[in-house]
């Protein structure tokens, strides 16, 4: 069975490398509509949208989330740190971060729902997307509430997940499915 959900969901990569091409103001609303229609828990819309064009800010952000990870043992943290040219954000041209209440026992869940939509949104427009965890290092590091403050979150917000997109700069073929990750019960 095809159909375009099932095409742009099958379509869709983690580009890790992206055109120096800005994300229009029609592709960026249309981005945010996908993810303010996301379902939620007991439809409390956890996720708080905060909007980065800001190259500065996400180089500050690399910066913190790379000083995390370099503490953690080698063991630990992506080889990828190691290349201090390596950026968690790919240098996309907008990265959208969400923020919620981590007291909220769904926020987490409801905010991954929220950019997968995101995602896909993206895909259907031929932009690329990324979404990223990685982050929440420079959320824990000294230059947190900075960084809060900053991307304007709410107070008693915290990060939840980022997403990055532009238009990609690489390509990809279809990751490995592995089996033994369905069970039939009758």
């Amino acid at each position: 069975m095809t159909n375009a959900v099932l095409d742009t969901i099958a379509a869709r990569r983690s580009h890790r490398a992206y055109q120096d091409t800005p994300v229009t103001q029609a592709q960026l609303d249309a981005l945010l509509v996908a993810c303010l229609q996301s379902p939620s828990a007991v439809n409390k819309q956890p996720w708080h949208i905060s909007v980065v064009r800001d190259k500065q800010l996400l180089s500050d952000i690399n910066d913190a989330t790379r000083e995390g990870m370099m503490r953690k043992e080698a063991a630990q943290r992506s080889p990828r740190f190691e290349d201090k040219k390596f950026d968690v954000f790919y240098n996309a041209p907008l990265v959208l971060f969400l923020s919620a209440d981590p007291a909220w026992r769904y926020s987490m869940l409801d905010c991954g729902i929220a950019v997968q939509n995101i995602a896909l949104a993206a895909e259907s427009m031929g932009l690329g997307s990324v979404i990223l965890g990685l982050p929440r290092e420079a959320f824990k590091g000294e230059r947190a509430d900075e960084f809060r403050r900053r991307l304007c979150f709410l107070p008693g917000e915290d990060f939840a997940i980022a997403i990055a997109i532009g238009v990609p700069a690489d390509t990809k073929a279809a990751h490995p499915v592995h089996d033994g990750h369905i069970s039939y019960i009758d």
